[in-house]
């Protein structure tokens, strides 16, 4: 995660801040507030330096998810290598015309390391 935090810490504050959830009168059920128990996200833009952070993430659940669904050969194969997305990943996010997504990472507030990540 080391190069990772530097590059989260050369860049801006985040876009925005979702949650958490405001306490709500009507919230009075045990499921109602539950409902409501998520941490706040801060939500960053990803940029090229943040091309092996993702891969890994997306590696990691790729393999959990299709574990037993997909063949182990396939999971664990050149084609699903960190290596591999990690140059995906740096196209996308270099922005060369088509290839050209937007990438979002959300980190629970006040904390370095992402728990997700959505492309659009």
């Amino acid at each position: 995660w080391r190069g990772y935090l530097l590059c989260l810490f050369s860049s801006p504050a985040p876009l925005f801040r979702i949650g958490p959830c405001p306490p709500s009168a009507s919230a009075t059920t045990t499921a109602a507030a539950s409902s409501c128990a998520l941490p706040a996200l801060d939500v960053h833009r990803a940029g090229p330096c943040d091309a092996l952070l993702l891969a890994r993430m997306q590696v990691r659940a790729w393999r959990a998810a299709y574990s037993g669904v997909l063949e182990r050969s396939y999971l664990r194969g050149p084609a699903m290598s960190v290596l591999t997305k990690r140059r995906k990943w740096q196209r996308v996010l270099s922005g060369d015309g088509a290839k050209q997504k937007e990438t979002f990472l959300f980190h629970a507030a006040g904390c370095a390391r992402p728990i997700a990540y959505s492309t659009a």
